[in-house]
Order: C-alpha cells, then sequence, then structure tokens
C-alpha cells in the first residue's frame, strides 16, 4: 500500500512566491499519485483536528440505513 504524502501548507501561508508554486506542486503531485494527502502546517490547532477525527471514525462506525 502507497503512504499518503504529507504537504506542508506553511510556505503558502508566508506569502513567499516560491512557496506557494511548491505547495501547488506538492498538492497536485498528490492529487495526480494517490489521489489523498495531509496537509500539516495549516496552523488548524491540533485540538480542533482531534476532534473532526473522532467525529469522523463515529459517522463511519454508523450502521447503514437499508
Amino acid at each position: 500500500m502507497e503512504r499518503v504524502p504529507q504537504v506542508d501548507f506553511a510556505p503558502f501561508l508566508s506569502g513567499v512566491d516560491d512557496g506557494n508554486a511548491k505547495v501547488a506542486r506538492d498538492i497536485g503531485t498528490a492529487c495526480e499519485g494517490i489521489r489523498f494527502f495531509y496537509l500539516t502546517g495549516h496552523g488548524v490547532p491540533a485540538k480542533m483536528t482531534d476532534g473532526i477525527f473522532s467525529a469522523t471514525r463515529q459517522i463511519f462506525t454508523l450502521p447503514v440505513e437499508s
């Protein structure tokens, strides 16, 4: 199984043009390859992302309605 790539978003947030291009290339490569990626360096607090992952796990354990 392929590993899901990590894309660092911090260079984009810094506003440096070269950073924008690198982030865009990294996202493009991930989407053309495995079609998924983890976004890091985005500035969203860990407590919030932990809550999102927890809610997602709860949703995907619900029974499928017929």
